[in-house]
């Protein structure tokens, strides 16, 4: 029995629609000093966002199976470069500790606590909204965070599962003490049916709310909801849908319903399902202000082809889709793509 190399590096470079040029640098220690635990730093740089991130994980905390992660974080944001969504500065430094408890074969439960402070900051393209939040709330936020997580969890594997489901369910409170207190509910199901050896029907469903409670009505600006873009709605722009500012860009909103179906097969002339896969797919959902203002007619789609390639250097992800549904002031974006390599 020989033993596997326990560390790893990487350095990428990619581009995407939806977030410009990427830059990410990795290093993770798996087995740190045989004791079975993990270490990993991480940094990520797009047009939008810049994060340096570290995490360890002692998978197994308890003799009962619960782990145990610890992770800090700081991020910096400008959305100046985000054509679509409302323009705005932040920066943000975070701590948190999560346990995963397995419940069953199948199920776990997570708690978590964890502490962010955010600073806020305009540019000459902020719109009246964020000024006037700023001008009444303050720049500056700490918030504790509460985090609960449920996942069920059978299908037959993780990437390109071909049979089960898994269904999330999460809550995440900035509790009492935090300087603007709000939670967060969410649901998500995927579900996988192979219809023959190479067809597989899919079928996926998110659902997201947020409330703002105590002195609050709503969530605050800075970690509302936002749909468009090829992770959430193809053929629509990054986080370019739902509710718009005074400077008729998106501002995102308290509630998002969103719904994916598909049919994926290998390409043609591959015998066997592998890395490769296509899909035909529709997309539908939309972002709204909150709850009440859902509306079914007010959803967006989009249907087309989709191309996934788990290479050697990376995963790459490219979308053809024609929209539906669409209005006069929506932000198309047919052609969606996310290049990623390693080297």
């Amino acid at each position: 029995v020989q033993e596997g190399q326990s560390g790893s590096f990487s350095a990428g470079l990619g581009y995407g629609s939806d977030g410009g040029a990427t830059v990410n640098l990795a290093f993770q220690q798996d087995n740190l000093f045989g004791t079975g635990e993990s270490l990993q730093f991480s940094f990520d740089n797009s047009d939008t966002t810049r994060q340096l991130s570290l995490t360890f994980q002692d998978p197994y905390f308890t003799d009962d199976g619960i782990s145990r992660t610890v992770g800090a974080f700081i991020r910096e944001t400008d959305t100046s470069n985000q054509s679509s969504t409302s323009r705005y500065l932040a920066s943000t430094r975070g701590a948190n500790v999560r346990f995963g408890v397995p419940m069953s074969e199948f199920s776990t439960f997570r708690i978590g606590v964890g502490y962010e402070r955010t600073e806020l900051g305009t540019t000459g393209e902020t719109p009246d909204e964020i000024l006037d939040f700023i001008e009444e709330e303050g720049d500056t936020f700490n918030i504790y965070n509460l985090n609960l997580g449920f996942t069920y969890d059978t299908r037959n594997r993780t990437v390109f599962a071909t049979d089960g489901s898994v269904q999330r369910f999460s809550l995440e409170a900035a509790i009492p003490g935090s300087d603007y207190t709000y939670y967060k509910l969410g649901y998500g199901l995927e579900f996988y049916k192979a219809l023959t050896d190479r067809y597989t029907f899919s079928t996926t469903v998110r659902v997201d709310s947020g409330y703002g409670y105590g002195d609050y009505d709503n969530l605050p600006f800075f970690d509302r909801y936002f749909a468009g873009g090829v992770r959430t709605l193809r053929g629509y722009d990054t986080g370019s849908l739902g509710p718009r500012d005074s400077r008729d860009n998106a501002s995102g909103g308290d509630y998002r319903t969103l719904g994916t179906v598909e049919v994926i097969f290998p390409p043609p002339f591959v015998e066997e399902p592998g890395a490769t896969r296509l899909s035909l797919f529709t997309d539908f959902g939309n972002v709204f202000a909150d709850t009440d203002s859902f509306d079914v007619d007010e959803f967006r789609g989009s249907y087309g082809v989709a191309f996934v390639w788990l290479s050697p250097v990376g995963p790459l992800t490219f979308s053809l889709a024609n929209p539906y549904n669409d209005q006069e002031q929506d932000e198309k974006q047919r052609f969606q793509f996310t290049i990623g390599s390693i080297f």
